[in-house]
């Protein structure tokens, strides 16, 4: 089978995603397909015998470091071309800005193009307080999805959650751990003595994920450090960086010095720990659950989507009621008095996660694109028309839309003032802010959006 994917993350970007479709993408070439990936990044590392295309990102200011698939029409074009002269077989997209340009190409070519959720966007713009853009981006994913020939996401809970929103999703995509890379043996005393600042008998938890508001991280170092002799290692990057490299200290029990690490060190601290624990209400999975597992460390997590479907409070680790941060106190303290019980729960978690391969992951995939296929060829080509035509008059209204907003941006921070500017003081057409024009925005995002 020839098989193209669209995911706005590959390495040298490290997160879930990421991590996922190097695993998938590298397996199918393993397999003998033939695989080609639209990414953001201009040189993709760890992914083998693969053509990549290079699409266009843009930056959205209510989340300004985060990036995204750009809504252009240079966008499309490339895509368009791309599926035109490669004409794979099916197209799988992570739902993103550029949804709606796969859809329109797929509808153009007759490829069948499958679309997969892996983040909880809804939930997480009520979070950071635009519960207004949340509808907004809610009515955009049913539209997409309903274009789309299948759709899929990570979890059984986070399925639930799409249905109650009126999204179609009918597929779980199997999640996969490498365990020969998280193993308890990459257990390092030193890493240890270095999170604990020196001190061999305290409880290390350790975070690893994206810094950023949503995670409540700042609530997760609370409740860990009430816990006499209990130390949190903060690992990762993002917009809450320096807000919490402040927390910093031995004297706070909480080592923070953000940087984003790569696969064998994640495993390494994962190993490491004694628990892993996590303050996140929107995760669609919690991969590093799963790592945690595969290491044989133990977890102490939100009872909340995604984490309820990894954990068996009591089995492998612990779920407590987000509301109630002095129960999530109460089982770190059950782990620092009882280490037998420690040692239980992470050999649990391994064994829980032995079948979970990257074949198994790849064939499930297969079964779905099949699956997708059989239903793309019933559809009727009227039908496929006006879903094209529908697209494309979409597809021509968010990018109108998505320059007006930042002309509309511009004027705003212009009536400002100038510290408020980007470097040129120029209209910016959508797709073309850089990580580091975006930083000044974020101050001034309440007054525009």
């Amino acid at each position: 089978m020839k098989v193209a994917i669209y995911t706005h993350s590959l390495p040298p970007e490290i997160d879930g995603v990421s991590r996922r479709f190097t695993g998938i993408l590298n397996e199918l070439h393993r397999q003998g397909h033939e695989t080609m990936a639209f990414t953001l990044e201009k040189d993709v590392e760890e992914v083998r015998g693969c053509k990549f295309f290079h699409l266009e990102h843009c930056f959205v200011a209510i989340y300004p470091v985060k990036r995204l698939g750009a809504p252009s029409w240079k966008n499309f074009l490339s895509i368009y071309t791309a599926l035109r002269e490669e004409r794979p077989d099916v197209v799988h997209c992570v739902s993103d800005a550029t949804t709606v340009l796969f859809a329109l190409a797929g509808k153009l070519l007759g490829i069948p193009v499958v679309v997969s959720i892996h983040t909880d966007v809804f939930t997480l713009l009520q979070k950071i307080g635009y519960s207004t853009f949340a509808s907004l981006t809610c009515c955009k994913d049913r539209f997409e999805c309903s274009l789309a020939d299948g759709v899929a996401t990570t979890s059984s809970s986070f399925l639930s959650n799409l249905h109650q929103r009126g999204i179609n999703a009918t597929h779980v995509i199997k999640t996969a751990v490498d365990m020969t890379v998280f193993h308890p043996s990459n257990r390092d005393q030193e890493l240890r003595e270095k999170f604990t600042f020196g001190n061999p008998n305290g409880l290390l938890c350790v975070f690893v994920g994206r810094l950023s508001p949503e995670k409540n991280i700042k609530e997760l170092s609370e409740w860990v450090t009430a816990v006499p002799n209990a130390y949190l290692a903060i690992v990762g990057d993002g917009p809450s960086s320096s807000e919490l490299a402040k927390l910093h200290g031995k004297e706070n029990r909480v080592y923070c010095i953000p940087q984003f690490v790569r696969g064998p060190q994640v495993a390494k601290i994962m190993a490491s720990a004694d628990v892993h624990v996590s303050a996140s209400e929107f995760e669609t999975l919690g991969n590093t659950v799963l790592e945690a597992f595969s290491c044989g460390t133990p977890v102490v997590v939100p009872r909340a989507s995604g984490f309820v479907d990894t954990v068996i409070s009591g089995s492998d680790g612990f779920l407590y009621d987000p509301k109630n941060v002095e129960e999530a106190s109460d089982r770190l303290q059950e782990l620092i008095t009882d280490p037998s019980l420690r040692r239980e729960l992470g050999e649990s978690g391994r064994r829980k996660t032995v079948d979970n391969t990257i074949e198994r992951v790849v064939e499930d995939l297969l079964l779905w694109y099949e699956d997708s296929e059989r239903l793309h060829a019933q559809k009727s080509s009227l039908r496929v028309l006006f879903g094209a035509a529908i697209s494309f008059v979409a597809c021509l209204l968010l990018v109108t839309m998505c320059r007006l907003y930042y002309v509309l941006e511009y004027v705003v921070l212009k009536w400002m003032g100038p510290s408020a500017l980007v470097k040129d003081s120029t209209p910016r057409r959508f797709g073309l802010l850089t990580k580091e024009e975006t930083t000044p925005l974020t101050s001034h995002v309440h007054l525009y959006l």
